[in-house]
């Protein structure tokens, strides 16, 4: 065991044996915090050793309520890391995960033009459909503006991955300019959404090939598809 956690801390271990010991020490966790929280209550409701008090009834009802809360969580945690995710769980994660965090969000504030203005705004909003018509209304858009238009397109209430991909195609296809990894990124991941896994291996390849953006999470979904 011993052995294990040393692999574990020096990130030795495969990635379906590192969700076994997180998945392991996150169940020991709040194990260890329940009974701490059942010690802690047995000596405040009179149960102290030699005595005949009884806990009341409310005390008894809020230890079951924070047990079951407790375990409530962990059947959470389980199921998020107790089996390895499909490719398709894994592109879900990592296109909300990209939300707001790549660094692909660098919008140009220089364009004066009314619709993409308005575009802008309304993405930073989350307000993805109205940022989607406000480019589309965009005679001649930019891979700027086409990259942004299909975030927005994947983003909205119902997702249309189909249209997406042909934007981050058109982006990386053309150069891609400051979105290249970006847009190959997000590419791939519609197409496993779409459930295209031999188009989607490509493009994952090539990405983990290079070492670029996502490299590692490149490599997660391509595991899952082999």
């Amino acid at each position: 065991m011993k052995e294990i956690l040393r692999k574990y801390q020096k990130n030795e271990l495969s990635p379906v044996h590192t969700e076994g010991v997180e998945k392991k020490l996150l169940a020991t966790a709040i194990e260890r915090e329940m009974r701490k929280n059942w010690a802690t209550l047995v000596p405040k409701e009179g149960l102290e050793a030699g005595t005949q008090k009884t806990v009341s009834k409310p005390s008894i009802l809020r230890y079951i309520m924070g047990a079951a809360a407790s375990i409530a969580l962990l059947a959470v945690v389980w199921q998020l890391m107790g089996s390895p995710k499909s490719a398709t769980n894994l592109a879900d994660g990592f296109i909300m995960e990209d939300r707001f965090t790549s660094p692909s969000v660098r919008m140009d504030t220089k364009t004066d033009e009314k619709n993409w203005a308005d575009a802008k705004n309304a993405y930073r909003d989350g307000k993805f459909e109205a940022a989607t018509k406000d480019i589309e209304a965009i005679p001649t858009p930019t891979t700027e503006q086409i990259f942004y238009k299909s975030l927005s397109q994947i983003y909205q209430k119902a997702p249309d991955y189909n249209k997406a991909a042909e934007g981050f195609k058109t982006v990386f296809e053309q150069g891609g300019g400051t979105f290249k990894d970006e847009s190959r990124w997000f590419y791939a991941l519609c197409l496993v959404k779409l459930d295209k896994k031999l188009d989607a291996k490509t493009v994952l390849e090539s990405i983990e090939k290079a070492g670029s953006w996502k490299a590692k999470e490149a490599k997660l979904i391509l595991e899952r598809l082999r």
